[in-house]
C-alpha cells in the first residue's frame, strides 16, 4: 500500500457492475445462450448485466445476486 492512496470505492463498484465477464458465473444457471444475449442486450442497451437479466425476465434481482457474487467468483473455496 502506498501511503495515502485510498480505492474509490464508487468508481471499484461501478466498474465491477459495468464487468460483462461476470456474466460467465450465469452460463451454468441459464446455459451459455442466454448468458450471450444478457451480455448482449446489456452492451446493446448500456445496461448492468443484472438490469440485463432482469428485462429479459432469466432470473430474479435475488437470484443474480446469489448467482453473480465477484467475492465468491474469484475466492470459491472461501
Amino acid at each position: 500500500l502506498l501511503k495515502g492512496l485510498e480505492p474509490n470505492r464508487e468508481k471499484i463498484q461501478y466498474f465491477l457492475e459495468q464487468s460483462l465477464m461476470l456474466v460467465t458465473a450465469l452460463s451454468p444457471i441459464i446455459g451459455y445462450d442466454k448468458a450471450a444475449e444478457v451480455a448482449h442486450h446489456a452492451t446493446e442497451k448500456n445496461l448492468t448485466l443484472k438490469a440485463a437479466c432482469l428485462e429479459l425476465g432469466y432470473v430474479s434481482a435475488i437470484e443474480f445476486d446469489q448467482i453473480v457474487d465477484p467475492y465468491r467468483m474469484a475466492y470459491p473455496l472461501d
